[in-house]
């Protein structure tokens, strides 16, 4: 059995011994440069993840007394966990060279499973996050987007050769979120102007993170903003369901100081292809967001400056969240 394989039976279990108790969200996250406004295919160009997230305090005891207890979560949260499995892909500018692009990232995949406590309170959210998996051919980058591209009727990546190489990936993350819906006073619409930061260690990132998003609409307090792939800023995979429509349009930024980027910096153990990373990237980003009773979709435009010295342009993609709740 090939290590992706163990990672998706895995989280194929949580789904399926969380279900049947008829209660949490389902979510699946997609976010590729094909949804961008042109047809660049290059840098990160892919991520996804399919998740489960709990309703409110409904965890092993053990693990809300020690949430509870603890720096990360006040003592009036309501806690959720949440089990994900996910994959992230990067490339070159050119994948049609079977060469090395020595001015350029190297192709790379990550394969991850992830475990996530969540504490929410009316005006903030803290998300502690646990994310276990493997970068290099054995997370099944190189078939996923030749199969991809297939699909879509894009070239054939030809570099996959010279991708990162098998390595274990450990990421510990924490955000926080504050939010604060003001009503308008006018057509019931609401706004939230939410603060954000966000840490993470590891040897796949390492980096710290402030920024902000805005949101108006109706229902604000439904959630706190559609969530994004790491690195992006935090948002909730689990909703309130609210009777009826509810919408809202965002935008927002976000900066980072990064230290170590495996994606840029290479393999951690051993010699791989690499670049001079930017030590300071920012994200722009906006979008829209709408529930109807339990089903909630959203899409997201991002742009990111340049992440290595040598980039000769900054990035940009989109982001679609579709979750269900039961």
């Amino acid at each position: 059995m090939r290590p992706w394989d163990i990672l998706l039976w895995l989280v194929a279990c949580c789904l399926l011994v969380a279900a049947p108790a008829g209660a949490g969200t389902i979510s699946l996250q997609f976010e590729n440069d094909v949804l961008g406004l042109d047809d660049s295919d290059m840098h990160y160009t892919n991520g996804m993840q399919l998740s489960w997230q709990s309703d409110a305090d409904t965890g092993p005891g053990w693990l809300n007394d020690w949430a509870r207890g603890s720096v990360f979560f006040a003592k009036d949260s309501s806690l959720y966990f949440k089990f994900g499995l996910g994959q992230n892909l990067y490339t070159p500018e050119d994948i049609q060279t079977s060469e090395l692009v020595v001015g350029d990232r190297p192709y790379a995949g990550w394969l991850h499973g992830d475990f996530t406590l969540l504490g929410c309170t009316e005006n903030s959210l803290n998300v502690l996050e646990l994310s276990v998996g493997l970068v290099g051919p054995s997370a099944g980058g190189k078939g996923f987007q030749q199969w991809f591209h297939g699909v879509i009727d894009s070239p054939d990546p030809q570099g996959w050769d010279h991708q990162l190489h098998n390595e274990l990936a450990l990421l510990v993350g924490f955000e926080r979120r504050w939010r604060n819906v003001i009503p308008l006073g006018f057509w019931g619409l609401e706004m939230d102007p939410s603060p954000h930061c966000d840490v993470a260690l590891g040897n796949v990132f390492t980096y710290g993170a402030v920024g902000a998003n805005f949101r108006m609409g109706q229902g604000l307090s439904g959630d706190f903003g559609p969530p994004r792939l790491r690195p992006g800023p935090p948002g909730s995979r689990g909703f309130t369901a609210i009777n009826g429509l509810t919408w809202y349009l965002f935008a927002g930024i976000e900066g980072r100081a990064v230290l170590h980027n495996i994606f840029l910096d290479g393999n951690t153990f051993g010699k791989s292809h690499s670049v001079d990373k930017e030590p300071f990237v920012a994200d722009a980003w906006f979008g829209w967001g709408v529930s109807i009773s339990q089903v909630r979709v959203a899409a997201t435009y991002v742009m990111r400056t340049r992440e290595f010295k040598a980039q000769k342009t900054s990035d940009h993609f989109g982001a679609l969240t579709f979750s269900v709740g039961f």
